[in-house]
């Protein structure tokens, strides 16, 4: 029986060390997503009523790489609301995936994107629940790294229509680190 789990162990550790030599090198849309890498700090500007003001506050986002260079991992935070996402390539689909969660959402968001080289932009679409209506509603992320030490973020709802698009928030980053 000693044999069988010692070999056993040895298979699995032979294979965890085959996985690592095997790991793929990043692609440029790996690398693309590097970018957002850092210590940002921002303001967020939230458009609750259409024909008011918008409620503006502080926000901090910190993305770090995972080993490898494969995934982003962002955790954000603006006053109480906390959220977590990750983010890569999959080459299978020809997307940019991630998730994203946080403290008021129920739901793990996954979301598929593109980029648009000509405006430097990579836009994410999802569902996420829309508040006035309490239906999961298509949302579009759309970002983008405007140079070393800014980038924006600005996410939109679709309205009922299915055609045209809202702007519910959107965040001006500066790079702290």
């Amino acid at each position: 029986m000693r044999r069988i789990c010692a070999f056993v162990v040895l298979a699995f550790i032979n294979a965890s060390c085959w996985a690592q030599d095997a790991a793929p090198d990043p692609l440029p849309q790996h690398k693309l997503l590097a970018k957002e890498v850092g210590k940002w700090e921002g303001v967020m500007k939230m458009y609750v009523d259409p024909t008011g003001e918008p409620i503006e506050m502080p926000v901090t986002e910190s993305n770090t790489l995972l080993d490898g260079g494969l995934w982003v991992i962002s955790e954000f935070e603006a006053g109480p609301f906390k959220g977590r996402g990750q983010f890569g390539y999959d080459p299978d689909k020809k997307k940019f995936v991630g998730t994203w969660l946080d403290n008021q959402t129920m739901a793990l968001g996954i979301l598929e994107g593109t980029y648009d080289e000509k405006t430097g932009e990579l836009t994410y679409l999802t569902k996420a629940k829309n508040p006035a209506t309490g239906k999961d509603t298509p949302t579009k992320q759309v970002g983008k790294v405007v140079d070393a030490n800014n980038r924006t973020f600005v996410a939109y709802m679709q309205n009922e229509d299915g055609k045209t698009w809202d702007k519910w928030m959107e965040i001006s980053y500066k790079r702290q680190q």
